[in-house]
């Protein structure tokens, strides 16, 4: 996505449907960020980014995780069966565990004529979910509004992997009638703000047009060490 002055603040998209060169969009209010402040002690350095501290799930949260988990498993074909033993899905506490604040994943959104398109996305995994933004001119979410379906899949190595297929719902991340959106805002700027500077909390509600994935079916593989 891109901030003030078109500074770039996500990985490409990777949008294979052609789209003319668009000035970025403005920012949509003047709000400032409700929780903006010291960023968290629990940051450490890394070679692209940082790594912040993950907001804990509720017991409800991990709860309905492992249900769909489980229904995913339950749900998969034989190849999956085969290829997936019980004791190779690990349970929901561990897939949170595993995910750091923010992932790169892959997207799959679905053109007009049927194509699947995939792109990867900054993923941030908060209370059970996949979060993440992305340009407002961005071709994903013209494929969002006709139709929300959408498969989500973090790879980080052959040991671990957790894919996600659910539908895409667009979010103003300063709303807070949703309890969830100021951890979700926290984790965002603890990630981006070392790395492109306090512009991009100025600019947050501007910068992107932020996304949750609501899951239908989750599967998770966790190879024995």
């Amino acid at each position: 996505m891109e901030g003030q002055a078109g500074q770039e603040f996500h990985t490409p998209t990777g949008d294979s449907e052609p789209s003319p060169t668009e000035t970025p969009t403005p920012p949509i209010s003047a709000r400032s960020v409700p929780v903006f402040g010291t960023i968290r002690t629990e940051i450490f350095g890394l070679s692209r980014g940082c790594r912040v501290a993950r907001v804990k799930e509720t017991p409800a949260e991990l709860a309905e995780l492992q249900a769909l988990l489980d229904d995913g498993l339950a749900r998969g074909g034989e190849h999956l069966r085969d290829t997936l033993p019980p004791e190779w899905s690990p349970p929901a506490q561990e897939v949170c565990d595993r995910l750091p604040a923010m992932c790169l994943a892959t997207m799959s959104t679905v053109t007009a004529d049927g194509r699947p398109i995939g792109a990867p996305v900054d993923g941030f995994f908060v209370h059970g979910r996949w979060w993440f933004g992305t340009a407002h001119t961005a071709v994903r979410l013209r494929h969002i509004a006709r139709s929300p379906w959408v498969s989500i899949t973090h790879v980080p190595s052959e040991q671990f992997a957790v894919t996600v297929h659910g539908t895409a719902c667009l979010v103003d991340l300063l709303d807070d009638s949703d309890s969830r959106h100021a951890d979700v805002r926290q984790v965002m700027l603890d990630f981006y703000v070392p790395r492109y500077g306090e512009g991009f909390a100025a600019n947050f509600a501007g910068a992107a047009q932020y996304v949750r994935i609501d899951p239908a079916r989750v599967i998770a593989y966790r190879q024995p060490t």
